[in-house]
């Protein structure tokens, strides 16, 4: 058992870490605030595991945190709760619900309720304490999700309709099941390391990000650069003479081609491109191609 404990921890740490730098690499390339919160989450999620492994397998890193009480729930405490952090943002993008500002005051109540849960001297009450915070969260994060289903808020995204049902009840289940095990577990006494709820959670994670990931490659793989061009007019303010300018440019015509179509001076085409360039934020022609790709890739994750 202890064997299969060691590579179950070293191959969701190798799945979770690959899976940020993945996240992490499409951000940077279409500065997507979902992708972020994706790469953030599955870096907490390498961070928690790699901390469970050492706790679990490494005695002079126990003997560490053993030397201040309370120390190793405490850290636990806030490294989970900025995992709940990071799907809030994600349930509000998914759902297009973004925090609001008075929310400010239940995240900041958990995290004083976290330290003074800290401070107790009796661990298991301390433990207790932890999990209640985290499963209360977790059940208002469910709820952002079952409220965002009723209003059926979830079209125009890499995931369809289906696949979001499937993990809201997903998360749901997991939230329910892990107040379920930690109420269960300080009744009856048990003592067990690990929320078997931890671990589906985490599975399930890595399942959905795996299937975002082909749906969002499959979705680019579909779409066409021409029919991104209004995204980008509405995205840089291109004004709609502009806006038909540039579907000439991304048609690969030339200046004299423009002129003739839209009847105009050539000199009127490199004016009106200039302000183009200049509103996209690129140098000019031999730019557009990859420019445009950074924001077909970008539009998939903007409702249609």
């Amino acid at each position: 058992m202890v064997y299969l404990l060691f590579f179950y921890d070293m191959g969701m740490t190798m799945a979770n870490a690959a899976l940020c730098i993945v996240f992490a690499a499409l951000f940077v390339r279409n500065r997507s605030p979902l992708h972020l919160w994706l790469a953030i989450l599955f870096g907490l999620c390498t961070a928690d595991i790699v901390l469970m492994y050492l706790f679990d397998f490494v005695p002079d890193f126990q003997l560490l945190f053993s030397a201040f009480p309370g120390s190793s729930p405490f850290l636990y405490g806030y490294l989970h709760l900025g995992i709940l952090l990071t799907f809030r943002f994600i349930a509000g993008f998914i759902f297009d619900q973004p925090p609001a500002a008075r929310e400010s005051a239940l995240w900041i109540l958990c995290c004083t309720y976290l330290a003074v849960a800290g401070s107790l001297s009796e661990a298991v009450v301390e433990e207790f304490a932890e999990n209640l915070c985290i499963g209360v969260l977790q059940l208002y994060i469910m709820g952002i999700g079952i409220r965002g289903l009723r209003k059926g808020d979830v079209g125009g995204r890499v995931l369809d309709s289906k696949a979001v049902v499937a993990l809201v009840a997903s998360f749901a289940f997991c939230s329910v099941g892990y107040l379920a095990w930690s109420i269960g577990s300080f009744a009856a006494g048990w003592e067990s390391p690990r929320n078997v709820f931890v671990e589906l959670s985490g599975g399930i994670n890595f399942v959905f990000a795996c299937l975002y990931l082909v749906a969002y490659a499959r979705k680019l793989r579909e779409a066409s650069v021409p029919a991104v061009v209004p995204f980008v007019a509405k995205r840089y303010d291109l004004t709609k003479r502009e806006e038909e300018m540039l579907e000439m440019l991304v048609a690969g015509l030339s200046n004299q081609q423009i002129s003739s179509q839209a009847y105009i001076s050539v000199g009127t085409v490199k004016t009106h491109a200039h302000n183009i360039y200049a509103k996209l934020g690129i140098k000019g022609r031999a730019d557009l191609p990859a420019f445009l790709e950074c924001e077909l890739a970008a539009s998939l994750d903007h409702r249609s």
